[in-house]
Parts: structure tokens; C-alpha cells; sequence
């Protein structure tokens, strides 16, 4: 298979990645009901604690954030993912608690 094949499928999927991700992957819902409950706040206190921007990873390789549709809790925006743990209704003040806890 030629490698551009090969690319063209990667970069397809979202599961796949070719550059580095971080330790903790920080997804942040903005999908109506999330973007309604202000997730733009959420995702604004992020970019601003970690220095990144949606699709990036912090230098140490310990985050990366996404900003992503549904993640299945709409009565429950703005929700959070960090790795595989859930959080819901979720405010500026947590996430910054949330990431030093990380730290």
C-alpha cells in the first residue's frame, strides 16, 4: 500500500493520529445544549491555564485538547472529558482543579 493511501486513512478517522498526543486527552463538548450551558467558557479557561489552542498539545506532552460534538450527557452541559473519566456541569473553577490534579 503507498504511503499516501496509508495517510489518506489515518488522517481520515478521528481514533487515528500522527503526531503526538498527550497523557491526558481533554475533550470539551460543544454541541448545542453543551455551547447553551457557555462550554466556550470552559474551553477558554483551558486554552488560557495550558497555553493551547483546540488540536494541540502542551510542550511536556501531558495534554491535549479537543473540542468535540455530543458526548452523550445534553441534560448535563457543559461536559468534560478527561481520558475516560466523565465531568458534568462543569464550571471554569473546576476545570482549573481538575487539570492541578493531573499535575
Amino acid at each position: 500500500m503507498p504511503k499516501s493511501q496509508l495517510y489518506g486513512v489515518i488522517s481520515f478517522y478521528s481514533m487515528f493520529h500522527v503526531k503526538p498526543r498527550g497523557r491526558y486527552i481533554i475533550r470539551v463538548c460543544d454541541s448545542l445544549s453543551c455551547h447553551l450551558n457557555n462550554s466556550e467558557n470552559v474551553v477558554e479557561t483551558i486554552k488560557e491555564y495550558l497555553g493551547i489552542e483546540s488540536g494541540e498539545t502542551t510542550a511536556d506532552k501531558k495534554f491535549t485538547l479537543e473540542i468535540v460534538e455530543c458526548l452523550g450527557h445534553c441534560g448535563e452541559g457543559p461536559v468534560m472529558l478527561v481520558n475516560n473519566r466523565v465531568y458534568t456541569k462543569i464550571t471554569p473553577q473546576q476545570v482549573i482543579t481538575i487539570l492541578k490534579e493531573c499535575i
